[in-house]
């Protein structure tokens, strides 16, 4: 079976690769064919629920329309928590067996009938969450492109792991000596990383760095603190010489 989307833990490493952007997945005009809306399928649960998203044109020579029916009819008879919520329909499921392979739906069908159903059934049998594979097969079809707005999609440097980095503490507090130095460089902040160290920190897939203070030119520090820092707003592009990609604010200095 093939993983496009896995995950893999290395020395010193942690992948999380449901957000690779591997190229896309190919759609075709027969799965465009059978959407059917999640209330159709949940409340109807019967065999004509199963067979309802019509059959207009064949099915690929690799998945089978017994398997097909078979899998949707484990995914309506199993628990709701399963399908995380999504309509996990048959327009769905072809896509699964389409992007992972036709015995997917073996797979699913054998788990789901399990006296003791796997609840990570997706993420054993494709390497994603079901949260990852809706997203992606979102982006894919077109449909409830609304999940997609904030969402961003990242192509990694390895297709077989992703790296993360982390800072401690930043600090770009008017005032602060740090910051005295960085405005008295005449390459700003590049005068204050060593050139290898910036590489480094830009060639992570997800750079998280520690934002020790406040954006902001209001308000007045609390009464008896003895450290306020805050910085001017336009400060806040500073971040891009680390290639941020998430700010953590959650520290003693966010008010």
């Amino acid at each position: 079976m093939k993983k496009r989307y896995g995950l893999k833990i290395g020395t010193g490493v942690v992948g999380i690769c449901f957000l690779l952007g591997l190229g896309g997945c190919g759609r075709t005009d027969a799965a465009a064919k059978y959407v059917m809306s999640a209330a159709e399928a949940v409340q109807a649960g019967t065999e004509e629920a199963v067979q309802a998203v019509g059959t207009e044109e064949s099915l690929p020579s690799d998945i089978t329309e017994q398997a097909l029916e078979k899998a949707c009819r484990a995914v309506l008879d199993s628990d709701a928590g399963i399908t995380a919520g999504y309509p996990a329909d048959r327009a769905f499921l072809e896509w699964v067996a389409q992007e992972f392979g036709g015995e997917c739906l073996d797979g699913l069908a054998e788990r789901l009938s399990a006296a003791a159903p796997d609840t990570d059934v997706w993420y054993a049998l494709t390497g994603n969450t079901m949260h990852a594979l809706w997203l992606l097969y979102c982006k894919d079809t077109g449909m409830e492109a609304y999940r997609l707005e904030h969402v961003e999609w990242k192509e990694c440097a390895s297709p077989d792991e992703i790296t993360l980095a982390f800072t401690g503490d930043i600090n770009f507090a008017e005032g602060y000596v740090t910051t005295r130095h960085l405005d008295g460089c005449a390459n700003g902040i590049e005068d204050c990383f060593s050139g290898d160290l910036l590489a480094l920190m830009n060639g992570m897939d997800i750079m998280m760095i520690n934002n020790e203070f406040a954006y902001s030119t209001r308000g007045e520090p609390l009464k008896g603190k003895t450290y306020t820092f805050r910085a001017d707003p336009s400060r806040a592009g500073l971040l891009h010489a680390f290639g941020t990609d998430i700010v953590n604010l959650a520290n003693n200095h966010v008010f």
